[in-house]
């Protein structure tokens, strides 16, 4: 404790009850630059809440009722969609899972699909296979994506000639795994 001082009033000062080292605390209290302080403070803020890009959407069609596609069709029908145009068929020599059977396009849930199946077997099991498939039929890149929160899994596949694209979904109906494809008008000449 200090000892008492005498203010300005002539009453007799008491005891000053600040730790010692107040004073000093206070003096370089006062003289720190709070303006810069509070300029970086923001720009720090300002950085870690900094602007993350947009997630990308991908396509999911809706349900449709097209009409089926025809594995092994001429190639030569196309549609538009929001994925990209596609062919309304797949080559007679598109690799399908063992024990798969094709389906109407408009009975897996979205479309228009270039062609459709179903294969008694898991989603992974399924997604796995064609992952190794693909990459064996001529794409060069072929992406298997995480699964969505549905156990979905989606398969970009891209082939070295330009504008030759495919995507396939594969989601779970029970205990069989639903495929459907889109197979990008040009891919006309893989595997035909």
């Amino acid at each position: 404790m200090r000892a008492a001082r005498a203010d300005d009033s002539g009453q007799p000062a008491r005891a000053d009850r600040r730790p010692a080292g107040y004073d000093l605390a206070m003096r370089l209290t006062y003289r720190l630059p709070v303006a810069p302080l509070l300029v970086v403070s923001l720009m720090l803020a300002a950085v870690a809440c900094g602007q993350t890009p947009a997630p990308t959407a991908t396509v999911a069609p809706t349900i449709s009722t097209t009409p089926p596609a025809s594995p092994g069709g001429s190639g030569s029908a196309s549609i538009a969609t929001p994925w990209g145009p596609i062919s309304m068929s797949v080559p007679a020599t598109f690799p399908v899972y063992p024990s798969a059977a094709a389906m109407p396009v408009g009975q897996v849930g979205g479309g228009p699909w270039s062609g459709a199946w179903s294969a008694p077997a898991g989603v992974t099991e399924v997604a796995a296979w064609y992952r190794d498939e693909l990459s064996t039929y001529g794409f060069i890149d072929v992406e298997l994506r995480p699964a969505a929160a549905d156990g979905t899994r989606v398969i970009d596949a891209i082939a070295g000639s330009a504008g030759c694209e495919a995507q396939m979904t594969i989601k779970a109906s029970g205990s069989t795994a639903l495929i459907a494809l889109l197979w990008g008008s040009g891919c006309a000449k893989l595997g035909g």
